[in-house]
């Protein structure tokens, strides 16, 4: 199995999901591909004052959470932050016009789980590296 390597490590990433084992996984999926910086979150509650306080470039937000969805979790950051992270939605559910739904608010991607690391990193890559993003 060829070892998946981030392109940008430095890149500052938030990750929120209600689901620990989901939690767990994706983060450490994240800094087992040289990320840095990856913070946890299992509440949506505790995101937007994490944003206002510190800089993140990429967020990576589960669909399906009991306060908030992703979507909407992603709408009130667009409401009361200034600078937005690159937003990606995660869900395991296929909801018809979600990822379109989430790429009309401004969401950069969407990411369908169960993903590998490949698709993960590639995503947060190439988003990164997009003419106009960070």
């Amino acid at each position: 199995m060829k070892k998946v390597i981030a392109q940008h490590p430095q890149a500052r990433i938030v990750v929120v999901d209600d689901n620990a084992t989901n939690l767990l996984l994706l983060t450490e999926l994240l800094k087992l591909a040289g990320f840095a910086s990856v913070t946890a979150f299992s509440h949506a509650t505790e995101v937007i004052p994490y944003l206002q306080a510190n800089q993140v470039d990429v967020l990576l937000v589960d669909q399906s959470m009991p306060e908030v969805t992703g979507l909407e979790l992603y709408l009130c950051m667009k409401q009361q932050l200034t600078e937005l992270p690159i937003s990606f939605l995660v869900t395991a559910h296929s909801m018809g016009d979600l990822a379109e739904r989430a790429t009309a608010t401004g969401m950069q991607g969407f990411i369908r789980k169960p993903f590998t690391m490949h698709q993960v990193v590639n995503e947060i890559d190439l988003a990164l590296t997009a003419p106009g993003n960070r």
